[in-house]
Formats: C-alpha cells, structure tokens, sequence
C-alpha cells in the first residue's frame, strides 16, 4: 500500500505528463499533468478509450501507432489552447512477466519554450546575414564602379565614396552594438555591475541633451516630469545610455512637430522611467517581439531610419542587468509608452 501510494505522489508531481494505455487504447494512468494539458476531468478518465477523450488527430494517430510497434516511438505536435503548445511524445512498450505486451506508457514534454528559442535564433541569424549583407553588397557595388569604370566626373565620384561612407558607417554601427550586447551579457552572467544611488532627474536630463539635435531636425519636443528627490541604485552610464536608446526609437517614428515625454517617478519597491511618444505606435501582434535582436515592425521603415534594430535588445539587457524588467504600452497610429521598472537592489 505504501509502494502504491509513493508511485502516485510521484506521478502527480511530475511536470511530463504521464498516460498508460492497455492493449485496446484504455486509459490505466494518467497523471495530473497530462490531464491539465489536455484539460480533462480526471474522474472520468478511468477505463475511457483515449481517442473519445482526446480529440487531437496527431496524438490519437501517435497512439494507434505505439500501440502496434514493439518498440518506443518519438512525435512532436501541437496543442492550441490561447497560445499554442509544442508537445514531445514518447511511447514504451510494457511486457508483464510472461513477457506478452500488457501496456503503453505514453510520456509528453512540453517543448514550447525550448521551440521559441529556437525559433528565436534562427530568425537572429536570417536577420543579422540581411542586416549585414545590405550594406556589404552597396560597398561592393560602388567599389566595383569605381575601379572599373573611367570616371571623369569628380562630383559622381565624390557621390559614389559618401555612399560607401555611409555603408561603412552603417556596418561599424552593427558590429558595436553587437559587441555592447555580448558585454552586457557577459557582465549578466558575473552578476557583477557598480551602482550607486543616483538622481533620476540628472540621468534623464543627460540623455535628453544627447538626444537635442535629432529633435530639433523633426521639431520634435521633449519634456520632462520627474521629482528633484527621486534617487534609484543605478550604474547612471547604462541607465543613460538605455533612455537614450528609447529617446530615439521615439524620434524615428515620431511624425514632425511631435512630442516626447521622458518621466521618472517612485514606488515603494522601485524606480520607474517611462518614455512615452504620439508616433505611429506598434501593433498588437508585434509587442511580444519587439526586443528581440533585429525584429523590426516595419523594416522598410526601420532601415530609412538607420537603425541597428538593436537599440531595443539593449534596453531590455541593461534593465535585465539592474534586477529589473522593461515593459511597453502601446496602440497604431497613437504612440507607445516604454517602461523601465528598476528595483530598489541589484
């Protein structure tokens, strides 16, 4: 009795779910787990064929499968509930003692997050090849040019040379964010960062003038609302440099004669700096996107800008870095509101 009771704590523990079928695709088992993937009501389970309780075709045909093979079987699929889940499936063949086929044990991980990061690191490298390649193939076409033809117009030439400037620009400005990225995640894994309590106002103050000339071209205002007293435990460089960063994502889309209001208020637990703009905003369907490295909303748009499609990754890696987290409100066509909570430790 004890034995039979240890099995079960562990079976309902577990976080694979669990199900064991007998020779005509019977429920015997199923643990906790499997019953909240699947959403079942367990008191009625017991004895049940699998295939009129569990209505997904690929896990049935995965079953019906396992059932007829003598050895183990390995399926990956999908659970749509709100979001979808990526199932890993495992079946075992069980022999009792006279060695004749008694039952199926049917194991299932969830690889939902495991999928996203891979997902994640394919589109990072699809995107930094592109990111890169654009301006390498300009250089190169305007290298050709030049050493292939007979120019004898210096003003083309001249134009021909800004361009590759201007590519090779482009180029030295990815290469030092990805760097700046690799710091901080090294600097991520020591755990290790100076901070000190620092007035909020100063840091905003400072990115604020970095940020003066770019306003002033799009005629673009930006105001500022935080408490002369506001102190937060920060490293001020990389607090500066991640409002900066959200200080001119708000201007590249930010239509002419816009607004920007940089605030800094305090809570009990922490420090909040919001950047908030009237621009063109972000879609709902992106906002789960945004900081990942070179995902752009509108990448037309973004590389007429100029960006990196790195300035947002950063944000989140320095907030990341204090302890703290970064969140963004925001609406098409109405604007956005960036949030950098920062704890009041690191």
């Amino acid at each position: 009795m004890q034995q039979y009771t240890e099995q079960e704590l562990i079976l309902s523990n577990l976080k694979d779910g669990i199900i064991v079928i007998d020779t005509q695709n019977q429920i015997s088992t199923i643990n906790k787990s499997a019953v909240k993937l699947f959403e079942l009501n367990i008191s009625e389970l017991q004895g049940k064929n699998i295939k009129t309780i569990i209505k997904n075709p690929d896990f049935c045909e995965f079953t019906e499968n396992a059932l007829v093979n003598s050895i183990s079987l390995e399926k990956e699929f999908i659970v749509k509930k709100k979001n979808e889940i990526f199932i890993h499936t495992y079946s075992v063949p069980i022999y009792d003692k006279e060695n004749k086929r008694s039952n199926t044990l049917i194991v299932l991980s969830d690889i939902t997050r495991t999928k996203k990061l891979e997902n994640i690191r394919k589109d990072f490298i699809s995107n930094v090849s592109h990111e890169l390649k654009t301006p390498i193939t300009s250089i190169q076409g305007f290298v050709e040019t030049l050493l292939e033809d007979d120019l004898d117009n210096p003003e083309e030439v001249k134009n021909f040379l800004q361009i590759i400037k201007k590519h090779t620009g482009r180029l030295k400005e990815i290469i030092e964010s990805l760097l700046n990225l690799s710091r901080l995640e090294q600097e991520a894994k020591k755990k290790k960062i100076s901070c000190k309590n620092t007035r909020i106002k100063d840091i905003l103050m400072t990115a604020i003038q970095s940020c003066d000339a770019k306003a002033g071209i799009k005629e673009i205002k930006i105001k500022m609302d935080c408490n002369e007293n506001i102190l937060g435990n920060v490293n001020r460089l990389l607090i500066e440099q991640a409002v900066i960063n959200l200080i001119n994502n708000a201007l590249e889309y930010s239509n002419e004669k816009g607004k920007i209001l940089i605030s800094g208020h305090k809570s009990i637990k922490e420090t909040v700096i919001c950047v908030e703009d009237n621009g063109c905003g972000i879609p709902k369907e992106h906002l789960s996107r945004i900081f990942e490295r070179f995902y752009r909303v509108d990448k037309s748009r973004s590389r007429k800008f100029g960006g990196t499609g790195l300035g947002l990754a950063i944000v989140k890696h320095i907030t990341q870095l204090h302890g703290g987290y970064i969140d963004v409100q925001s609406m098409a066509d109405k604007g956005s509101s960036f949030y950098i909570h920062l704890p009041d430790y690191v």
